[in-house]
């Protein structure tokens, strides 16, 4: 099974309980396919069979094929727990009315430094102390901040995900970092979030086909609940090229 390219799995890509498993089917629901394997170039802690990486259902790249295996459909075996993250709890769903908040401008507003990579002790993955990068931070309609960014242990690295905190409408201090975005095993170098000014918030990201970040798709998600839940990534830039600088 190793050599040539990476083959497509069925499963869905989700964490696995701590317990042993056996045969296990992934998911009930995700964002990503797993997939295995690897080519000549592919470095030993992704080759191996026990590895998942990952990869959207509409990707297509030269790293990436499949098998045709004839026999009867595993029995469904999900077993990956769901966890809300941090930024997406007891989030406000009303409309900040931005008027009643209005500042003068000749009034000179002074803050100390608030800072939104708050993370916990010790943080060695899946968010990382060592490296946090490349920014983007939007307000949303409730009025919070939404700030996200990567995190990993070298920039070029597959360990990269996203990194999310919120700074809530009134309070002094952002929520503490937790994950946002990934892709199992790829670079996710540029990230962007843009609010339309009405209700929807955007969230592009760059992801790779291994560990280039100069070779990148660009994917875009859409949330209108201020950030609590986030559509489907779907690919809007096929082209694996340097899309973090386009």
């Amino acid at each position: 099974m190793h050599g040539l390219v990476e083959e497509w799995c069925a499963d869905w890509y989700g964490p696995y309980p701590s317990s042993e498993q056996k045969d296990p089917t992934g998911a009930l629901k995700g964002y990503a396919r797993v997939t295995r394997g690897g080519s000549h170039s592919t470095g030993l802690p992704f080759l191996r069979s026990a590895n998942r990486l990952g990869a959207l259902p509409e990707t297509r790249s030269f790293l990436i094929g499949f098998r045709v295996v004839k026999a009867e459909n595993p029995k469904p075996n999900p077993n990956a727990t769901s966890v809300t993250a941090k930024w997406a709890t007891g989030v406000k769903q009303n409309k900040l009315n931005w008027k009643k908040y209005k500042v003068a401008k000749d009034v000179p507003v002074f803050e100390t430094p608030k800072t939104y990579t708050r993370f916990p002790k010790g943080s060695n993955g899946p968010i990382y102390l060592i490296h946090n990068h490349e920014p983007a931070l939007s307000v949303m309609p409730n009025g919070d901040l939404f700030a996200i960014w990567f995190t990993t242990t070298i920039e070029r690295g597959r360990e990269m995900v996203v990194a999310a905190s919120r700074l809530r409408h009134g309070a002094k201090e952002w929520d503490e970092a937790d994950l946002f975005f990934k892709v199992p095993d790829r670079n996710h170098t540029g990230q962007a979030l843009w609010w339309d000014g009405d209700k929807t918030i955007f969230h592009f990201s760059g992801v790779g086909s291994a560990d280039d970040w100069k070779k990148l798709t660009i994917v875009m998600r859409t949330s209108t609940d201020n950030g609590v839940t986030w559509t489907q990534p779907e690919i809007i830039g096929h082209e694996y090229r340097r899309n973090s600088k386009r």
